[in-house]
This record gives structure tokens, sequence and C-alpha cells, in this order.
């Protein structure tokens, strides 16, 4: 019997991966996730200020009120909160979608969680008529994105939102216009 790869294994768990709307009974799964995954995989990329600044945003008043605005998905694996995304129309160009509050859980960073969750975002944003993605990205999810065929980055802000110091990087990903025949 021949054996799976950790690729083709990680694929299947991304796979069976269940991904729905969260709602207000999954912010506390979602707030632990958004924590634990900028407390773990961009640890080397944030100082501990900023990190602990994150932390008191996720856990104030004010964080509920952005889960509620962005709609949120959620990716679930045996139960458990293994990733979220978001996305929304800009504000500023009509036909582009903006990406949020994607964050995998760490131990299933790397698996395709991320990969398939943002996918999902895309799908959505594509079938409302988007034909480009914007998305903050933080350094640790660069490269993530990069893979993903998002643009380099564009500008580094630095703040995250008004309310949060947090460095992130502009970065763009336009779908080829449909040939006319």
């Amino acid at each position: 019997m021949a054996q799976s790869t950790p690729i083709a294994v990680y694929s299947r768990l991304a796979r069976a991966a269940v991904i729905r709307a969260a709602t207000v009974d999954d912010f506390s799964s979602l707030r632990y996730l958004h924590t634990s995954a900028i407390r773990l995989l961009a640890a080397g990329h944030l100082t501990a200020d900023e990190i602990e600044g994150f932390h008191r945003h996720v856990y104030s008043s004010d964080y509920g009120d952005v889960l509620l605005a962005a709609r949120p998905k959620a990716a679930w694996l045996d139960g458990e909160l293994v990733g979220s995304g978001c996305w929304s129309e800009s504000r500023d160009a009509a036909g582009e979608a903006v990406l949020g509050l994607v964050f995998v859980r760490p131990p299933f960073a790397g698996c395709g969680f991320g990969r398939r969750l943002v996918g999902r975002l895309e799908g959505e944003a594509r079938a409302a008529g988007c034909r480009s993605f914007t998305v903050d990205a933080t350094a640790n999810s660069v490269g993530f994105f990069t893979r993903l065929g998002y643009g380099p980055p564009l500008s580094a802000s630095p703040h995250l939102d008004a309310r949060l110091a947090l460095p992130v990087c502009r970065m763009v990903k336009c779908l080829a216009r449909p040939a006319h025949t």
C-alpha cells in the first residue's frame, strides 16, 4: 500500500473543512484564533508592543462590532475552528473586493486551509461582480498572498486601521478581463 505524502494528507484535511458564515456564538473562538495566529505566526515580524496592542484590540468591545460588520466565514474541521476570513466591496473602487480577517490557527498553517478560505472569499466576490481583490497583509502573510497571485506589496502602512497600530502591506490581485468573442 502506498504511503500518503504530507502534502496529500494536508490537502485532504483542507478539503474536509466545512466553511460557513460565522455567527455571534463563534466570536469567542474567532478572537482566540486571531490573537493566537498573530502571537505565534507573526511574532518574528511584529514587536511585542504591536502584538500586545493587537491582543487588546481583539478583546475590546469594539472588535465585536468589527466582526458583526465583517460577516466573516469560518473554517471548521471536526468541530474545531481552523481559519477565518471575510470580504467586502471596496468603498473606493467599483468592482474591487477587500479581503480581511484572514487567519489560520497556527497548528494548521501551511496545510491549505488559508488557500481554501481565500479561494472561497474570492469566488463569492467574483459572483458579486468584483474583478480585483485587495488585502492589507501583515509581513508574515506576504509570501502566502504572493503564492495566491497577489502582486508585490504596493505600499506599507503604519496601521491596520485607525484604532490599531499594526504594520501591513497593501497587495492586489486582478482577474484577467474576459475575452470578447
